[in-house]
């Protein structure tokens, strides 16, 4: 059933779409209002325009087969115009772009110039399940001001699931990448929030997280284990800590 819609949505974007540009395509979409936020329960709207195989052709366009996105799925069919933005700048604007006809999906937050050409482009979105019990390991939020903030549950299981089977819950870390967009279009990251579960759940329940933090430091060439950032000792941590809390709250 939701491959048959996937392929309805595909084929009513195309054939709306005739001999339009990107650029014809842009300027017949709508401007969406701001804020927005796709999240699990989004309004999905109409298909919009479609863009072809020959026009994103620089665009990382392909979906995810597995929970842990280390598997993909080749796609080269074409891809949505989901919702178009207004910029704070006059020379571009931005666009979401939907990936997948039928089950998995992505998202791509894309800015394209005044005459249709890409500029930059930022993988927002990534989800399966349909509509009404989805599934998202990525959600997006853009605000007033252009701020983006991406949430990425980053998949903890060695074992690799397919992402279209059924499950009742699954261990992740979640990952808050804060960007913003600069006046040519470019977007770069500006914060990254990895969520500390300590506190809350134990040593035991909170390893795994640790494992993979430890896995991406050592695939950025950071050398474990990390030297010591401690400024005190075992003989003057009591009195540090008391001098601490007087220049903070005073005597």
């Amino acid at each position: 059933m939701k491959l048959i819609l996937g392929i309805l949505i595909l084929l009513f974007s195309s054939l709306n779409d005739g001999t339009f540009s990107v650029k014809e395509k842009l300027q017949r979409t709508p401007y969406a209002e701001l804020p927005f936020e796709c999240i699990r329960r989004a309004p999905w709207g109409k298909p919009g325009y479609a863009i072809t195989k020959e026009e994103y052709e620089h665009l990382p366009v392909f979906t995810y087969a597995n929970l842990g996105l280390t598997e993909r799925n080749d796609y080269d069919e074409e891809v949505t115009i989901f919702r178009k933005f207004a910029s704070d700048f006059d020379n571009y604007c931005i666009v979401a772009l939907e990936i997948g006809v039928s089950d998995p999906g992505k998202q791509l937050l894309v800015t394209y110039d005044n005459n249709g050409k890409l500029i930059d482009f930022l993988e927002a979105g990534i989800y399966d399940g349909g509509t009404e019990n989805r599934l998202c390991l990525k959600q997006w939020r853009i605000d007033t001001n252009r701020k983006i903030m991406v949430t990425w549950i980053k998949a903890l299981t060695g074992k690799e699931w397919n992402i279209t089977k059924d499950f009742s819950s699954i261990q992740g870390q979640r990952i808050d990448c804060h960007y913003q967009i600069d006046k040519n279009g470019k977007f770069y990251k500006v914060k990254e929030i990895i969520y500390q579960a300590v506190c809350y759940l134990g040593i035991g329940r909170v390893f795994p997280f640790l494992k993979v933090t430890n896995e991406v430091l050592i695939e950025k060439g950071i050398v474990l284990p990390l030297c010591a950032q401690t400024t005190t000792t075992m003989e003057n941590r009591l009195t540090a800590g008391e001098k601490a809390q007087i220049d903070i709250m005073g005597d």
